[in-house]
């Protein structure tokens, strides 16, 4: 009898763990399927409703409500710019900022299954998930990247026509492609979050991960490297870990920490010597043609640049009239869903399309959310993980526009439910607490 119940608990053990898991990689990396109507991120947010509507149901914290009462403001600010200032009707930033109001949903969905799946529920659990997910994705780019029929059969799945096909199939010749439907650069930053989560596990020491030292170095290693395969941005993430890293090993040894630095600094020069020279003039040319363009520049001309830099300095155009500047012109793409202005930088996108009024609200609401999970604990890594973000997220729409919204749901979430395991409070996990 004591085996069978046994048996049991560890049946539906790994039944939560797979339903986690699967809930987690769509959540992180939302697959569009150009055979369904709904990409899989849009479906779990269906199950995230049905979960709060049965399971949840009236009981929200009262963080999640402040979140979402600013959510509100940016999206009347979003219709306002389009539909009564500008006559316009382009909604496709507006489903961006819906996406504020199904996150906490989903992300309730996600924590609890991983919750359930888990034998001691907290914050550094969800980055270790966080991590294993990342590199089962990676694993299924780098698949996609030496097979080439596997490759071929996913973009025809996940490409939207035989235009976007085409241009994933020339890319994929140099670069991966990842099974999601976030590609290239929004990709590398996906791995440089994961990268980020990764080094804060190093200064935990509640990390179950942290502690088998090699599964967790190779771990750094296979996400870094995904992320150079990515998109050339993620050497701009491997400074900023590099950074953050420092600061932390200062913040706890001190002036020995130097030494630890030099190390890190050295290894990875001669990982880059290794790389550059196994890749030269191997039938993996292109890849090093790409990845290290800023590399061959600088030897040839004495210069960084490389062609997508030129590309983002022409892109920068500023509005010629004081109404756009301050109210937008309502318009984030155009009919033929090219970029508005032929400009992807993010603040100027964002400035484009409903002025300095609601940039500066969506900006604002960025650094809420931040704010608002910082104050959620004491945990010192956890808060300088958040800030670090905000960080990424500031520096990064200087190249393209993006929000951290999927980090800020799934972050303050699961701290409302580590508290309430702590607290044994019967049903108010999400209650005000």
């Amino acid at each position: 009898m004591d085996r069978q119940i046994v048996m049991i608990i560890k049946v539906k053990a790994i039944s939560y763990s797979v339903l986690a898991f699967i809930a987690l990689f769509c959540y992180l990396y939302p697959i569009a399927f150009n055979f369904l109507p709904l990409d899989t991120g849009e479906l779990l947010h269906l199950c995230g409703i049905l979960y709060f509507i049965f399971y949840v149901g009236r009981y929200l914290n009262k963080k999640i409500y402040e979140m979402l009462r600013i959510a509100i403001l940016v999206m009347i600010i979003g219709l306002s710019a389009t539909g009564v200032y500008n006559n316009a009707y382009d909604l496709s930033l507006i489903k961006k900022i819906l996406s504020f109001f199904l996150y906490p949903f989903s992300a309730m969905l996600v924590v609890n299954l991983i919750s359930k799946s888990s034998k001691s529920f907290s914050f550094y659990v969800l980055l270790e998930w966080i991590i294993y997910v990342t590199i089962v994705q990676g694993l299924i780019s780098i698949f996609m990247y030496f097979d080439r029929n596997l490759q071929e059969y996913i973009i025809g799945h996940i490409s939207s026509g035989m235009e976007q096909e085409n241009f994933m199939e020339v890319q994929a010749a140099f670069r991966v492609i990842a099974l999601c439907k976030f590609q290239y650069a929004n990709m590398a930053v996906m791995y440089g979050l994961a990268l980020f989560s990764a080094i804060s596990l190093g200064f935990s020491n509640k990390s179950t991960l942290y502690q088998h030292k090699i599964l967790y170095v190779l771990s750094i290693a296979f996400i870094s490297i995904m992320g150079i395969l990515s998109a050339r941005t993620f050497f701009l993430m491997i400074f900023l870990s590099f950074l953050y890293y420092s600061y932390l090993l200062y913040k706890r040894k001190g002036i020995y920490s130097f030494m630890y630095i030099l190390l890190i600094v050295c290894s990875i020069i001669l990982l880059l010597i290794i790389s550059i020279s196994l890749l030269e003039n191997s039938e993996y040319s292109a890849t090093y043609n790409w990845a290290f363009e800023w590399y061959i520049n600088m030897s040839e001309s004495k210069s960084f640049e490389t062609g997508s830099s030129n590309r983002l300095y022409e892109m920068y155009l500023f509005p010629d009239n004081l109404k756009t500047w301050l109210l937008g012109d309502g318009q984030f793409v155009t009919v033929d869903g090219l970029f508005y202005k032929q400009t992807d930088v993010g603040y100027l996108r964002s400035l484009f399309y409903w002025g300095l009024v609601g940039t500066i609200v969506f900006y604002y609401f960025q650094y809420k959310c931040c704010k608002l999970i910082c104050n959620s604990t004491r945990d010192g890594i956890i808060k300088k993980l958040c800030w670090l973000i905000f960080i990424w997220l500031l520096v990064y729409n200087v190249k393209e526009f993006w929000h951290a919204n999927l980090y800020w749901a799934l972050f303050l979430v699961t701290l409302i439910k580590f508290k309430y395991n702590n607290s044994q409070n019967d049903f108010s996990m999400y209650g005000y607490l």
